[in-house]
C-alpha cells in the first residue's frame, strides 16, 4: 500500500527513506557518532575490508566477545584449580591402610 502526499502528488521524504529501508533490510543507520570516531571507522573499513562497514562492525564485535570469553575462561581456570584444590584437601585427610580400609582424620583425630 503506498501513500503519496495529495498535495504535491509525489511520495513524502518519511515514506521515501521508508521504501529504502525496506529494500535494504540488513541496512544500518547509525546518528549521533563522533566525527573523529566516524572517520577512523571509515578509514579502518577502507583499507582493511574493502570499504565493507558490516564486516568491519562484525569484526569488532567478534573482538568485544573474545575479550569477554576470555574473562570468563579466566574465571572458570581459576575455580577449576580452587576446586582441584579442595579435592586434593580432602584426598589428604585420609589414608588407604595395607588392608584397604580408609582412615580419615580430622583435625587431627582419627575416625573410621
Amino acid at each position: 500500500m503506498e501513500i503519496k502526499d495529495i498535495s504535491l502528488g509525489v511520495d513524502s521524504p518519511a515514506l521515501m527513506l521508508a521504501k529504502k529501508l525496506k529494500e535494504k533490510n540488513n541496512s544500518l543507520y547509525i546518528s549521533r557518532v563522533p566525527k573523529g570516531t566516524r572517520d577512523i571507522f571509515i578509514a579502518i573499513a577502507d583499507e582493511e575490508f574493502c570499504s565493507d562497514y558490516g564486516m568491519l562492525l562484525k569484526f569488532l564485535i567478534d573482538k568485544v566477545m573474545a575479550e569477554d570469553n576470555k574473562s570468563i575462561l579466566e574465571k572458570l581456570e581459576v575455580q577449576d584449580k580452587r576446586i582441584d584444590a579442595l579435592e586434593t584437601k580432602k584426598q589428604e585427610d585420609s589414608i588407604k591402610t595395607l588392608n584397604g580400609k580408609k582412615i580419615k582424620f580430622n583435625g587431627g583425630k582419627k575416625y573410621e
